[in-house]
């Protein structure tokens, strides 16, 4: 599915070109996934509420999930699309490979 969304995310932002819309191709992608979260929870019955002594650092991981996403919109107009899910792909090596080598 994530290669699905690439290309199709490229296939529009291409269409688009040259306006530049990765924002806000980005915004109706997370607008969507909040939507269908919404209706799966409120379908379920649960609705799951983050305690708030954990809001700082779900924050924090969702800005960074939020900045790779535009940055990956950003990328599809620029490089192709099977490039960019390579890159995307090897993020956890070198996310390990840096805390490695910051001794974290």
């Amino acid at each position: 599915s994530s290669a699905a969304c690439t290309t199709t995310s490229k296939q529009l932002l291409a269409l688009l070109s040259p306006q530049h819309c990765a924002l806000q191709l980005t915004s109706v992608q997370f607008g969507v996934a909040m939507l269908a979260a919404a209706v799966v929870s409120f379908c379920s019955g649960k609705m799951p509420l983050l305690p708030y002594c954990v809001w700082p650092l779900a924050g924090a991981i969702a800005l960074s999930y939020t900045a790779g996403f535009v940055l990956l919109n950003l990328s599809l107009l620029y490089i192709h699309a099977s490039l960019a899910e390579t890159v995307r792909g090897l993020e956890p090596l070198c996310s390990a490979a840096i805390a490695c080598a910051l001794g974290v």
